[in-house]
Protein backbone atom coordinates (compact mmCIF):
# COMPACT_ATOMS: atom_id res chain seq x y z
CA UNK A 1 0.00 0.00 0.00
CA UNK A 2 1.24 3.67 -1.29
CA UNK A 3 0.29 6.82 0.55
CA UNK A 4 0.61 10.49 0.10
CA UNK A 5 1.33 13.11 2.69
CA UNK A 6 2.03 16.24 3.37
CA UNK A 7 2.58 17.76 6.88
CA UNK A 8 2.66 21.98 7.18
CA UNK A 9 2.32 24.19 10.06
CA UNK A 10 -1.46 22.98 11.48
CA UNK A 11 -2.15 21.51 7.95
CA UNK A 12 -1.60 17.45 7.95
CA UNK A 13 -3.16 15.99 4.92
CA UNK A 14 -2.43 11.76 4.67
CA UNK A 15 -4.19 9.72 2.02
CA UNK A 16 -3.93 6.14 1.17
CA UNK A 17 -3.86 5.81 -2.52
CA UNK A 18 -3.90 2.09 -3.08
CA UNK A 19 -7.11 0.68 -1.32
CA UNK A 20 -6.38 -1.89 1.78
CA UNK A 21 -6.88 -5.34 1.79
CA UNK A 22 -10.99 -5.19 2.53
CA UNK A 23 -10.96 -2.36 -0.80
CA UNK A 24 -12.72 -0.35 1.75
CA UNK A 25 -10.66 1.46 4.45
CA UNK A 26 -8.42 2.93 1.71
CA UNK A 27 -11.41 4.42 0.26
CA UNK A 28 -12.27 6.58 3.56
CA UNK A 29 -9.01 7.54 4.26
CA UNK A 30 -8.91 9.20 0.62
CA UNK A 31 -12.85 10.94 1.58
CA UNK A 32 -11.69 11.58 4.41
CA UNK A 33 -8.73 13.91 3.57
CA UNK A 34 -11.10 15.45 0.84
CA UNK A 35 -13.67 16.35 3.45
CA UNK A 36 -11.21 18.21 5.53
CA UNK A 37 -10.26 20.17 2.62
CA UNK A 38 -14.09 20.13 1.23
CA UNK A 39 -14.31 18.01 -1.07
CA UNK A 40 -15.53 14.81 -2.16
CA UNK A 41 -14.14 11.99 -4.55
CA UNK A 42 -15.46 12.79 -8.61
CA UNK A 43 -14.91 15.29 -11.17
CA UNK A 44 -17.65 17.79 -10.48
CA UNK A 45 -17.76 21.20 -8.68
CA UNK A 46 -16.68 20.55 -5.36
CA UNK A 47 -14.94 16.99 -6.79
CA UNK A 48 -11.45 15.90 -6.90
CA UNK A 49 -10.85 12.86 -9.45
CA UNK A 50 -6.76 12.57 -9.45
CA UNK A 51 -3.92 13.46 -7.09
CA UNK A 52 -0.19 14.49 -8.55
CA UNK A 53 2.58 14.80 -5.94
CA UNK A 54 6.13 15.35 -6.96
CA UNK A 55 9.47 16.25 -4.20
CA UNK A 56 12.35 17.56 -6.24
CA UNK A 57 15.53 19.85 -5.57
CA UNK A 58 16.17 22.78 -7.74
CA UNK A 59 19.96 23.86 -7.94
CA UNK A 60 20.43 27.67 -7.33
CA UNK A 61 18.79 30.04 -9.71
CA UNK A 62 17.32 26.92 -11.43
CA UNK A 63 13.52 26.35 -12.52
CA UNK A 64 11.34 23.42 -12.69
CA UNK A 65 8.25 23.57 -15.10
CA UNK A 66 5.63 21.03 -14.49
CA UNK A 67 2.60 20.34 -16.97
CA UNK A 68 -0.30 20.00 -14.73
CA UNK A 69 -2.36 18.55 -18.01
CA UNK A 70 -0.86 15.51 -17.90
CA UNK A 71 2.60 15.78 -15.57
CA UNK A 72 5.05 14.64 -18.67
CA UNK A 73 8.64 15.43 -19.02
CA UNK A 74 8.52 15.42 -22.37
CA UNK A 75 9.10 11.60 -23.11
CA UNK A 76 7.47 8.85 -24.28
CA UNK A 77 5.44 7.37 -21.12
CA UNK A 78 2.96 8.86 -19.94
CA UNK A 79 2.80 9.65 -16.14
CA UNK A 80 -0.12 7.30 -14.70
CA UNK A 81 -1.68 7.56 -11.10
CA UNK A 82 -0.63 4.92 -8.77
CA UNK A 83 -3.91 2.45 -10.20
CA UNK A 84 -2.10 2.71 -13.51
CA UNK A 85 -4.33 5.65 -15.46
CA UNK A 86 -2.66 7.85 -17.33
CA UNK A 87 -3.20 11.86 -16.44
CA UNK A 88 -5.09 14.21 -18.33
CA UNK A 89 -6.38 17.09 -16.68
CA UNK A 90 -9.44 19.23 -17.27
CA UNK A 91 -9.03 21.56 -13.96
CA UNK A 92 -7.00 21.97 -10.97
CA UNK A 93 -8.84 22.49 -7.89
CA UNK A 94 -5.95 22.77 -5.34
CA UNK A 95 -2.30 23.35 -5.20
CA UNK A 96 0.38 23.01 -2.02
CA UNK A 97 3.61 24.24 -2.41
CA UNK A 98 6.16 23.44 0.28
CA UNK A 99 9.84 24.64 0.72
CA UNK A 100 11.13 21.56 3.06
CA UNK A 101 14.76 22.97 2.96
CA UNK A 102 16.04 23.55 6.09
CA UNK A 103 17.91 26.84 5.03
CA UNK A 104 15.21 29.83 6.74
CA UNK A 105 15.99 31.99 3.69
CA UNK A 106 15.01 29.48 1.14
CA UNK A 107 12.13 30.52 -0.87
CA UNK A 108 11.08 29.87 -4.75
CA UNK A 109 8.79 31.94 -6.97
CA UNK A 110 5.71 30.33 -7.94
CA UNK A 111 4.29 31.17 -11.42
CA UNK A 112 5.00 33.87 -14.45
CA UNK A 113 6.76 30.74 -16.94
CA UNK A 114 6.23 33.39 -19.72
CA UNK A 115 5.12 31.05 -22.63
CA UNK A 116 1.84 31.24 -24.48
CA UNK A 117 1.68 27.66 -22.95
CA UNK A 118 1.86 29.10 -19.15
CA UNK A 119 -1.25 27.96 -17.00
CA UNK A 120 -2.83 31.10 -16.32
CA UNK A 121 -5.51 29.59 -13.82
CA UNK A 122 -4.91 31.18 -10.63
CA UNK A 123 -3.99 34.78 -11.13
CA UNK A 124 -5.42 35.02 -14.82
CA UNK A 125 -1.80 35.47 -16.25
CA UNK A 126 1.60 33.46 -17.58
CA UNK A 127 3.93 36.11 -16.81
CA UNK A 128 3.34 37.40 -13.70
CA UNK A 129 4.39 35.13 -10.72
CA UNK A 130 2.01 33.51 -8.13
CA UNK A 131 3.47 33.55 -5.20
CA UNK A 132 7.13 33.68 -3.60
CA UNK A 133 6.87 30.16 -1.31
CA UNK A 134 9.37 30.68 1.36
CA UNK A 135 10.74 27.51 4.22
CA UNK A 136 8.41 26.81 6.72
CA UNK A 137 5.68 28.95 5.02
CA UNK A 138 2.93 26.43 2.53
CA UNK A 139 1.10 28.27 -0.67
CA UNK A 140 -2.49 26.71 -0.34
CA UNK A 141 -4.72 27.66 -2.84
CA UNK A 142 -8.15 25.37 -3.53
CA UNK A 143 -10.85 26.43 -6.01
CA UNK A 144 -14.13 24.03 -5.56
CA UNK A 145 -14.60 24.68 -8.98
CA UNK A 146 -11.21 24.50 -10.51
CA UNK A 147 -9.55 26.63 -13.02
CA UNK A 148 -8.97 25.06 -16.85
CA UNK A 149 -6.24 23.48 -18.07
CA UNK A 150 -5.53 22.71 -21.91
CA UNK A 151 -3.00 21.13 -23.04
CA UNK A 152 -0.56 22.81 -25.25
CA UNK A 153 -2.11 26.29 -24.37
CA UNK A 154 -2.80 26.44 -20.82
CA UNK A 155 -0.65 24.08 -19.05
CA UNK A 156 2.63 24.53 -17.21
CA UNK A 157 3.49 25.69 -14.38
CA UNK A 158 7.03 27.07 -13.55
CA UNK A 159 8.89 27.04 -9.82
CA UNK A 160 12.07 28.85 -10.00
CA UNK A 161 14.37 28.79 -6.68
CA UNK A 162 14.73 32.28 -5.57
CA UNK A 163 18.64 31.67 -4.09
CA UNK A 164 21.32 32.40 -6.63
CA UNK A 165 23.49 29.64 -5.66
CA UNK A 166 22.51 27.16 -2.89
CA UNK A 167 19.91 24.34 -3.64
CA UNK A 168 16.25 23.90 -2.53
CA UNK A 169 13.92 21.32 -1.65
CA UNK A 170 9.74 21.44 -2.93
CA UNK A 171 7.18 19.05 -2.57
CA UNK A 172 4.27 20.29 -4.71
CA UNK A 173 0.60 18.34 -4.53
CA UNK A 174 -1.50 18.89 -7.07
CA UNK A 175 -5.48 18.32 -6.50
CA UNK A 176 -7.42 18.48 -9.84
CA UNK A 177 -10.34 16.42 -11.88
CA UNK A 178 -10.55 15.17 -15.79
Amino acid sequence: MSSVSFNFPSVTLSATCIPAGDGVSGKIVVDMALATLGFTAGNGAGQINRVFRKNFTLAGAASEIINLFDFSDGGPDPVEDVLGRPFALTKVKGLIVQVTSATASASVELGGEGSSAAWKGINGSGTVKIADVEAGTPYLWFNRTGKDVTDATDHLLKLLNSHPSAPVTVAIFVLGSQ
